[in-house]
């Protein structure tokens, strides 16, 4: 398993450092399937927690549930499991300037947390797409604008 953190490069006043976690090639995670293994994917510190666990055969995990604590979370937070084909997601931090670009394919991860985001099948595209809520529609929720072209790779 491969985890990657999208940064901003000299981060602005207030401005959210992390931009997302790309997690590729979960398949072989972990390597012996004997122990049970926790890893944190993102940091604690963030409204979305990611984690991967490997639970090998008989491993209890008992029931439970979880305390009511009160959290204030100012922004969406989405995590993109790719099912099937191949996406380009582009990065943006929050000043709309682009970061990075990363194409990602079948079982990977990508935890988008903070900035703006754009995504580009390149081939007929399965995704899934959790995301912290409610959600209050496009006219609410999302901003959309036009990337500067001169930043994209290719342009």
């Amino acid at each position: 398993m491969k985890v990657e953190q999208i940064v901003v490069p000299n981060p602005g006043w207030q401005e959210q450092p992390l931009l997302a976690v790309v997690v590729s090639d979960p398949w072989d995670y972990p390597a012996d399937l004997h122990e049970h293994c926790v890893t944190e994917l993102v940091p604690q510190s963030e409204p979305m927690q990611v984690l991967a666990m490997a639970l090998p055969k008989g491993h209890v995990v008992p029931a439970h549930t979880h305390t009511n604590q009160e959290r204030t979370v100012c922004t969406t937070q989405e995590t993109l499991m790719v099912l099937s084909g191949r996406l380009s997601v582009d990065f943006y931090r929050a000043g709309r300037e682009w970061v990075a670009r990363r194409v990602v394919g079948p079982g990977d991860l990508v935890v988008l947390l903070s900035g703006g985001h754009g995504l580009t099948a390149l081939t007929p595209t399965r995704l899934i797409e959790v995301k912290t809520g409610p959600y209050y529609g496009k006219t609410f929720d999302k901003v959309s604008f036009e990337p500067v072209k001169e930043m994209l790779p290719n342009a």
